[in-house]
């Protein structure tokens, strides 16, 4: 598999952390060289080391599709052995139980309202036979987008105006310093969920095959997977 080269210590930490996931994906849902395998959510282009990492490290390429929304033509270049499908944002193309595992990696958070986030889980339930969604932990004290200490805790309004008041650009030129741009347009539909709200959209699914799993960063939760199989 390809090695990792973080280039700084957000970097580090984010690639400690997905690491973390990816080995807890595989120990978890034993995929094998049969197993039919969906990745939810991938990006386009990889600006990142951290981006797409499933697609970077997967060791049986041939055997995943991924589902993206709009243009994957950069992500078909970088992962030519990977299949791609490109949907709308509703309901999956595919027949229920098409997949031996599904994965999504903080796709959740992103795709609007509760009724939103519930169909998303519906469908990776519905189509996947086993898997693996994976979303930041409203309640870790750190923004994972913004880096931002708390503020997350208020309600949506309210963090959207924090984020205005203390200012994006004062935000990304701390973001430069870490090498990295600012997320702004990963905010606009951004609704974290802590463990309570995930259990409540399960159970309002139905969906007693799946639990919740808190992935602990030095002792605190900073992730929660939806897991089942």
């Amino acid at each position: 598999m390809p090695r990792w080269r973080p280039v700084n210590l957000l970097n580090r930490v984010q690639a400690a952390s997905r690491r973390r996931k990816f080995d807890r994906l595989v120990e978890t849902l034993t995929p094998s060289p049969e197993s039919s395998f969906l990745e939810v959510g991938v990006g386009n282009d990889e600006p990142l080391p951290v981006t797409n990492y499933v697609a970077r490290h997967y060791p049986w390429p041939a055997r995943v599709t991924a589902l993206g929304l709009g243009n994957m033509s950069g992500f078909r270049a970088l992962h030519p052995d990977i299949r791609t499908v490109s949907y709308d944002g509703g309901a999956f193309p595919f027949v229920d139980g098409a997949f031996d595992i599904v994965h999504s990696n903080a796709v959740l958070e992103h795709v609007g309202c509760e009724e939103r986030q519930a169909g998303f889980l519906r469908e990776c339930l519905r189509v996947g036979r086993s898997g693996m969604v994976t979303t930041p932990n409203r309640f870790f004290p750190i923004e994972s987008h913004t880096l931002l200490p708390l503020v997350h805790w208020l309600d949506k309004e309210r963090f959207d105006a924090a984020v205005a008041a203390i200012g994006p650009g004062r935000i990304g030129r701390a973001f430069a310093l870490l090498g990295r741009r600012f997320p702004v347009d990963e905010l606009e539909n951004l609704r974290l969920l802590g463990a309570p709200q995930l259990r409540r959209l399960l159970e309002r699914l139905g969906a007693r095959r799946a639990r919740v799993v808190k992935n602990r960063v030095g002792g605190l939760p900073l992730m929660l997977s939806v897991v089942w199989r």
